[in-house]
């Protein structure tokens, strides 16, 4: 006849947690006790290593400024200073890669008109790319696969009247 008196401690939700945070330590014995040694410094060349972040071959530093340039001040967006902006130079097969540092206090884009680019490069605000907000920054990459003139300017509002322009 069983002793309904004598009860077993259950237990806790604590207790089971402890047990199965042990359990990879009891089952692989000793093994989490041995030196582990460090492995030396990885280089670029060495396999399985992590590329390096691609370096741009062109920076844009975009930022809202007050320009004379007929002798009346106006507001004007610039390009690393300049409008219209940088001049980039690319040959078919190289590979585009540009920083856009969105330096004003209102989003921009930069679409690159003519250039066969991933749809989600295209600088249509809303439509194929998100605007690259006050004070973010994007890094653009993608194989160019024509030859040819193009020109960049944004899409976002009146940004490319006001300067936001270059070839």
């Amino acid at each position: 006849m069983p002793d309904h008196d004598a009860r077993r401690p259950v237990p806790s939700r604590r207790d089971a947690l402890a047990a199965g945070a042990a359990a990879p330590f009891v089952l692989l014995g000793g093994a989490a006790a041995q030196p582990v040694t460090p492995a030396p410094p990885s280089t670029d060349e060495r396999p399985g290593r992590m590329p390096a972040a691609p370096k741009p071959d062109y920076v844009f530093d975009i930022e809202q400024k007050r320009i004379a340039p007929l002798g009346t001040p106006t507001d004007a967006i610039l390009v690393n200073g300049s409008d219209p902006g940088t001049e980039i130079r690319y040959t078919e097969g190289d590979m585009f890669r540009v920083l856009i540092n969105n330096t004003m206090q209102v989003p921009c884009t930069v679409h690159w008109h003519g250039l066969l680019v991933p749809n989600y490069m295209d600088g249509v605000p809303e439509i194929t790319q998100y605007p690259i907000g006050p004070r973010q920054a994007v890094f653009m990459e993608y194989p160019i696969v024509q030859s040819g003139s193009y020109w960049y300017h944004s899409h976002y509002e009146l940004q490319e009247q006001q300067g936001l322009r270059g070839a």
